[in-house]
């Protein structure tokens, strides 16, 4: 477990390409002194597995979670997300991200039993962002028995609501 671990950058940061936490917990005492929760740097396959994070507060996009890879030639990725909760994380900034913020350049993305909760968009801020990289479009993204509970946005032109949504370049969105 990493509790109150850091106040600026993020708890964890990896430039691995093969990442895996199970049984993990990420949380904050004072979210006044925290910091982001994770942040992957390259193309990765990364699982986050019965995991919690909690109370992570961060200037920039994904308070939660950032994985946005600076690899100028990404080769493959895989993030998979199962049993995970995120609670009260956000950014701090305006038109930022609050929980969580991925920039997809190949392959998928799939929630298991993802659960949002007490998660607050800033001003034009969306809770959960995907995007994608240099045009390319993702195979798909998956949410299974997702769960996005007391969340908020405050969104300009009313798009996004309470699940704060926005992904694009994704071939396939699947929700069951």
């Amino acid at each position: 477990d990493f509790i109150d671990c850091g106040t600026t950058g993020s708890v964890i940061s990896s430039d691995g390409k093969n990442v895996i936490f199970e049984r993990s917990k990420i949380t904050f005492t004072n979210t006044q002194a925290s910091c982001k929760g994770i942040r992957i740097r390259k193309d990765a396959h990364f699982e986050l597995i019965d995991s919690t994070i909690s109370n992570c507060f961060s200037t920039t996009d994904g308070g939660a979670f950032q994985y946005n890879p600076d690899d100028s030639d990404p080769k493959s990725e895989n993030l998979v997300f199962r049993n995970l909760v995120i609670d009260n994380c956000e950014s701090t900034q305006p038109k930022k991200t609050g929980a969580m913020f991925m920039t997809l350049s190949t392959n998928q993305a799939s929630f298991y039993n993802l659960t949002l909760q007490h998660i607050k968009g800033t001003q034009n801020g969306f809770i959960f962002t995907v995007g994608h990289a240099n045009s390319v479009v993702v195979d798909v993204v998956e949410f299974v028995e997702c769960n996005f509970v007391d969340c908020t946005t405050n969104i300009d032109d009313g798009n996004g609501g309470g699940m704060g949504l926005w992904c694009t370049g994704q071939s396939e969105i699947k929700f069951t």
